[in-house]
């Protein structure tokens, strides 16, 4: 279970944000909303993701990801 290591990392890189860490993929888009960003290294889980109206960050490094969330002005 990765969930605590996921929890670290958003709050090394950043701070005290609402963080919400699901094991199941297909849970996922259930909890889009605009202005909720789903951080996910599986295409699959993106894409319902943003349909479901979400911002989604596909994953494929650390660097990556904090770049995209600085273009989101975070």
């Amino acid at each position: 279970n990765a969930t605590p290591q996921k929890h670290a990392w958003v709050k090394e890189k950043l701070g005290n944000i609402p963080t919400l860490v699901t094991r199941k993929s297909a849970e996922k888009a259930q909890y889009a909303e605009p202005n909720a960003i789903l951080i996910d290294d599986r295409t699959k889980s993106i894409q319902p993701w943003t349909a479901a109206g979400g911002i989604g960050i596909l994953h494929t490094s650390a660097q990556d990801s904090i770049n995209q969330l600085k273009q989101l002005g975070l």
